[in-house]
């Protein structure tokens, strides 16, 4: 066998390697594809729950404390609170706020509500009648305008108070 036969050979089996080897490495980007599509999966399934369970805690004490309810009921309707009332109903408007922030961050960012939010319709414009009713009260309004802004950030109350006014 001469040099040019054995060289000829050489690159076949050079050229079959670098095919075998480009056939490896689609073949793992194929399983990595779909090893990020499965963990991006279960990601907005986790991001879902832990939105839902925050949604949960929002309303559950009113829910299980009757007295928290009647305040909220009061609050709604611009009945006067006592000091220790008006308390609780700022914190709950608070605790409602920091559950709309963190979802409107999320949509923001892209992660996660892509279900119920869309260019057409944000989280803010969802929640709109729940923020309408606690922060055009007395008492919510007056927390909102005092407090709320050492709170939450300026892009927020923004988007909020345009939100209040259109609904």
């Amino acid at each position: 066998m001469n040099w040019d036969a054995i060289g000829a050979i050489a690159e076949i089996a050079g050229a079959m390697a670098v095919l075998l080897t480009l056939i490896f490495i689609a073949k793992q980007i194929s399983i990595h594809s779909r090893e990020l599509e499965r963990a991006n999966q279960f990601h907005n399934a986790q991001s879902t729950m832990s939105n839902n369970a925050l949604y949960v805690q929002i309303w559950q004490p009113i829910m299980q404390d009757a007295d928290l309810a009647e305040i909220y009921l009061k609050a709604l309707k611009n009945e006067p609170l006592s000091r220790v009332d008006s308390l609780r109903f700022e914190i709950y408007a608070n605790t409602f706020l920091a559950l709309t922030e963190a979802a409107f961050y999320q949509t923001a960012s892209d992660v996660g509500f892509d279900d119920v939010s869309t260019q057409d319709i944000t989280v803010i414009e969802i929640l709109g009648p729940y923020l309408h009713k606690l922060l055009t009260n007395d008492v919510g309004e007056k927390w909102f305008l005092e407090e709320a802004p050492a709170l939450f950030t300026g892009d927020f109350l923004q988007a909020v108070q345009q939100q209040i006014q259109r609904t």
